[in-house]
């Protein structure tokens, strides 16, 4: 991967672990979704510490199931992506920026208001998505929106009229465009 991917990379790694909050299932809601019949298995394998990590096509279904439009369980699943996604490291975050992409395409409005307490998640999705952007721009991304796509999307999404909507989109927009910056250089 791009050199300067991987000092983001790893400036992001320290900076997240001194600001992430730790991620686990609190809320009733979240144990009680954890508790259906039709949820997938894999995800409650996951909050068990059972379901292995790896670069293969389990672990891609996997990732891909959480980041699919699912209103049952998102809040589940924004949860565990969210979990998953501050763990990701090396080649499994050279991957992450399309299914971050997919996230918030699907859940803009929530996407954004989770941003406006989590600086974490804030930092962690425009790096993989502005990183995926500039590829994209450059030809060698098959995501399915590029930058004036994307953004002309959650504009069309959001309620500006809110402030915090508009200060948080900006904070992010600011985040993606710079880590588009460090990927040219």
């Amino acid at each position: 991967m791009h050199k300067h991917l991987i000092i983001v990379l790893l400036i992001g790694a320290c900076a997240t672990s001194l600001l992430s909050q730790s991620l686990t299932i609190e809320s009733k809601e979240i144990k009680e979704l954890l508790k259906k019949p039709d949820l997938n298995p894999d995800i409650k394998s996951y909050w068990n510490n059972t379901f292995k990590i790896d670069l293969d096509k389990k672990t891609f279904d996997f990732i891909d199931t959480l980041t699919h439009k699912n209103d049952k369980f998102f809040p589940l699943y924004f949860l565990t992506f969210n979990n998953l996604l501050s763990k990701s490291d090396g080649a499994l975050s050279e991957s992450m920026g399309p299914y971050c992409l997919n996230m918030i395409t699907n859940y803009p409005k929530e996407a954004i208001s989770n941003f406006q307490t989590d600086s974490t998640n804030l930092y962690l999705y425009s790096l993989f998505i502005g990183s995926e952007l500039y590829f994209k721009d450059k030809g060698s991304s098959s995501i399915k929106m590029n930058y004036k796509e994307f953004k002309s999307f959650l504009v069309k999404h959001l309620n500006f009229y809110d402030n915090r909507t508009k200060s948080t989109f900006d904070a992010f927009f600011k985040k993606v465009d710079y880590f588009m910056k460090i990927q040219s250089q």
